[in-house]
């Protein structure tokens, strides 16, 4: 676990990846809940599945730093301005955001304030509007979940540890569904792990729900294109279903799952086909993802061509990522293909052009950089490549015979990167498996 400094305190985040780590999966919990949350047999899911994990301590919450019960220096804004500053820690550029509850909020504020950070969106037991009352259309909580806040038993001592344990195993118990059996083990195993965690249980339970929750956004949905699942229990007395199938109706690429005999909850029941929908949301966010920035300015400045910089080849989809280069004539190994060409700038000095625009490196620290999308960038990365760079030269060849119909390929990690470029998630996802496939048998729910 690392430290990241946030404004005016800081957050703990908690990675976990496979051997060849895919796209980035970001775990956003709900109110006054910790990385333990997500629970470790479905971030083990995920990962099973190629993903790389990311959960972390939100303010208040775990190890991260805790302000006076009651009086919170931070509103909902800056919980969504934390996960961001996460994914900057990690050297991760968009990522698949899969909130709980509030975590719901904070992903859908992301996807409209940083579009570019988020791939896709799984929003489990949310609603489109934020702590206080619900809009009228949409059912409020259940009299059964009000009468209980009035009858809970007054905190334990701080010293106390096993009294804060069933402190917490019995104020979960309300929130779960009342069809199906209220897993006792499973919540008393997470309560233990969070009072051992937490530095301030007080401050945990008390200072999200009366931070300050900034300006509505549910007339915005519409500007969420990404690919959205919302997945809602039918038995959930805070948000009852009604929120999740107004959350799917305004999301313009959703689908809603309704999961029988679930309240708001996350017992391990439910983990497995919870961590299918992420995984089946994963593949849609990657097969549509965003374009890169370089995109967006070929966007703009060409109406979304290309400039034409190898002779011989064509723009086509890719099997292997997105678009790629493709032969379209014959070209015998040592052929050349092309002359790099473009603007020499020091990497260490401009470490935002990594991400931003389209690069090659002469070494690891100097770039050559063009300010917009060429022919030889479409180029997909491979463990067996048929195109080799002469850095010196500059000069793209043919590294072994290409024939009409082949796809160019290149080995990026045997070029002198800069080490950022290395620490990044287009890097670590070279090397993995583009797509992510569901588990057998599942089935995708409907469209809303």
């Amino acid at each position: 676990m690392r430290n990241v400094p946030v404004r005016g305190g800081h957050v703990v985040v908690d990675e976990r990846s496979p051997a060849a780590p895919g796209p980035a999966v970001l775990l956003v919990a709900g109110t006054g809940c910790s990385l333990d949350f997500w629970r470790t047999d479905l971030c083990d899911a995920l990962v099973a599945a190629g993903l790389r994990v990311i959960r972390f301590d939100q303010r208040d919450t775990g190890a991260a730093s805790a302000d006076p019960a009651g009086a919170p220096s931070y509103g909902l804004p800056d919980l969504v301005e934390d996960a961001v500053a996460v994914l900057d820690a990690l050297g991760v550029r968009q990522a698949h955001w899969v909130g709980f509850s509030q975590g719901g909020w904070v992903a859908q504020l992301a996807a409209l304030e940083h579009p570019r950070r988020v791939a896709s969106l799984t929003l489990i037991a949310s609603r489109p509007v934020a702590h206080g009352p619900n809009d009228a259309d949409l059912p409020e909580l259940s009299d059964a979940l009000l009468a209980s806040f009035t009858a809970t038993a007054p905190m334990p001592d701080a010293t106390d540890r096993e009294g804060w344990i069933q402190f917490l195993v019995d104020g979960e118990r309300p929130f779960a569904s009342t069809t199906a059996p209220f897993d006792v083990p499973d919540a008393r195993a997470l309560a233990t792990v969070v009072v051992e965690r937490t530095r301030d249980l007080g401050a945990m339970l008390a200072n999200h729900p009366v931070a300050p929750q900034g300006d509505r956004w549910r007339e915005r949905l519409g500007e969420i294109e990404v690919p959205a699942a919302v997945i809602h229990g039918e038995d959930d007395p805070l948000f009852p279903l009604g929120n999740g199938e107004a959350l799917a109706r305004e999301l313009p690429a959703a689908t809603l799952h309704v999961v029988p005999g679930l309240g708001h909850e996350l017992p391990r029941r439910v983990r497995p086909s919870i961590a299918a929908v992420i995984i089946d949301t994963v593949g849609r966010g990657e097969t549509r993802r965003d374009p890169a920035p370089i995109d967006a300015v070929a966007d703009h400045h060409l109406g979304g061509r290309h400039l034409d910089t190898m002779p011989g080849t064509a723009v086509r989809p890719s099997t292997i990522h997105g678009r790629g280069l493709f032969a379209t004539d014959t070209f015998p190994a040592g052929a050349l293909l092309g002359v790099l060409d473009g603007q020499l700038v020091d990497a260490d000095a401009h470490p935002d052009v990594v991400d931003a625009l389209e690069w090659n490196a002469l070494n690891p620290t100097t770039l050559l950089v063009r300010p917009i999308r060429t022919s030889y960038g479409f180029m997909n990365h491979s463990d067996h490549p048929n195109v080799i760079i002469d850095p010196d030269a500059r000069q793209v060849r043919a590294g072994a015979p290409i024939a009409p119909g082949d796809e160019l390929t290149i080995d990026y990690l045997a070029q002198p990167v800069p080490e950022s470029y290395r620490r990044s998630s287009d890097a670590r996802r070279l090397r993995a498996a583009e797509k992510v496939a569901p588990p057998a048998g599942f089935e995708p729910a409907h469209k809303v």
